[in-house]
């Protein structure tokens, strides 16, 4: 108020209305070249309900994701208990060191964003402090594709599961739910859901044999084009 009342007196500088300025003004990136801002809002997804999704993530900056093998173990037992206690049904996963592919199926709205939202927090939260360091582990979002068809879906969950490290084909190819994965004297547990791969596969009666054959014979060049 002093300065207002000052500035009028001698004439310096006329008063103008109050104007809410913004926090991060156009020019804040040429003047801070060193500050990366994003002012991208945050994603929305429109989750449809029992529908299946092709979800894929890599770390930031092409960081690995997993140094050990009880690094995979322990992220699918934390997929597992997620999964449940978000209703996400778990159809497949691959693993690599690099990138993270799973196929899930929402049973409610926002499922599957709750679900990789806490999977997320705990592994970087795990993988951050084995190696004594702090900052993002993942890339800022997730890709999430909709399987649009019984082909599009066999083509995914075939691709997987041929080219990841650790992934659910002994449980396809026993044809059993709960597949067991064990490294280094750590176990866990993770519960698949096979209804659709049973329908979409025709294998009702799948065995390791079977199974074996989608994976590395003709009928998987089929499904992915080759």
């Amino acid at each position: 108020m002093l300065l207002g009342v000052l500035t009028d007196r001698f004439g310096d500088v006329a008063l103008s209305p109050p104007r809410n300025k913004p926090k991060i003004s156009e020019n804040f990136r040429s003047v801070n070249p060193l500050i990366v801002v994003s002012t991208n809002p945050a994603r929305q997804r429109d989750w449809k309900c029992r529908q299946v999704y092709h979800i894929s993530q890599s770390g930031s900056q092409r960081a690995q994701l997993f140094d050990a093998p009880v690094d995979f173990v322990r992220y699918l037992d934390r997929l597992d208990v997620y999964a449940r206690r978000a209703k996400v049904r778990l159809h497949a996963f691959g693993l690599t060191a690099m990138e993270t592919q799973l196929l899930l199926e929402p049973l409610r709205r926002d499922a599957i964003s709750a679900m990789m939202q806490q999977l997320q927090s705990d592994h970087s939260r795990y993988m951050n402090q084995a190696r004594g360091v702090s900052g993002h582990l993942y890339c800022a979002h997730f890709h999430a594709d909709l399987m649009a068809n019984p082909a599009q879906y066999r083509a995914t969950l075939l691709a997987m599961e041929r080219e990841c490290r650790y992934s659910s084909a002994p449980a396809h190819a026993a044809n059993e739910p709960l597949l067991t994965v064990d490294e280094e004297g750590r176990q866990a547990q993770v519960k698949l859901y096979l209804t659709r791969w049973r329908r979409d596969f025709d294998f009702e009666d799948a065995g390791p044999i079977a199974w074996d054959t989608w994976l590395h014979g003709k009928p998987y060049a089929k499904a992915v084009g080759a």
